[in-house]
Order: structure tokens, then sequence, then C-alpha cells
């Protein structure tokens, strides 16, 4: 007979946390990765889900695949920053990008394409 299995919480079902070993923390080979909080609190508290993460995520993954970049964006439960948000960083080394327009996230892949040539 199986044991039971706990219910996922709301929002975590397959999405790392926080305290998850962040992608420049790992012993694999250096893969640039743009990490996007999609972290969904209830109102009236501020989330980065809650300011649009989600649309911006879908956006920079069609255009990494448009521009066929050397990227991946990975989507975290929380980056600390939801008072600032919606969140974005590249990863190892980047700086954050808090409440990013589509204009800022252009510039960030623009960066890794004349990187990547």
């Amino acid at each position: 007979m199986s044991k039971p299995v706990a219910e996922p919480k709301f929002g975590q079902e397959d999405n790392p946390v926080m305290s998850d070993p962040m992608p420049e923390e790992s012993s694999a080979p250096a893969e640039s990765t743009i990490v996007v909080c999609v972290n969904r609190r209830l109102p009236p508290q501020a989330s980065c889900a809650g300011r649009g993460s989600e649309s911006l995520a879908d956006y920079m993954e069609a255009e990494i695949v448009r521009r066929a970049l050397p990227v991946r964006v990975k989507r975290l439960v929380c980056l600390g920053h939801c008072q600032k948000g919606p969140t974005v960083r590249l990863v190892p080394g980047g700086r954050f990008l808090f409440g990013p327009s589509l204009d800022d996230l252009n510039g960030l892949l623009d960066q890794i394409a004349d990187r990547s040539c």
C-alpha cells in the first residue's frame, strides 16, 4: 500500500524556490540562464506574477528561439524582490532587473547575442 502524497502548495508544483541552488552555484559548465520570478501572492501583497512576470518569461522564451540564442529561461518561485518586481536576472553574474520593460529585455538579449558571436 502506497503512502499518501502531500499536495504541493499553490504556485510551487514544479518551481524551485529561492533556497534552491541558483544556476551560478552549480558545478556544471557555465550556461547563461535568465531567471524570472513567477511568485504569486494574494492581494494586496505585491508579487512578480501579479505584475506580469509570466508574460515576460513567455516573451523572452519566444525571442530566444527566434534569435537562436545560447541561453534559457528558468522560472523561479521567488528571488526575494517581489516588492520591486517583476524580477529578472541573468546568471551567472548578471544584475537584477526590476520591473523591466520590453526594451530592457531586448537589451539583455542583445548583450547575450553580442557575447555569443
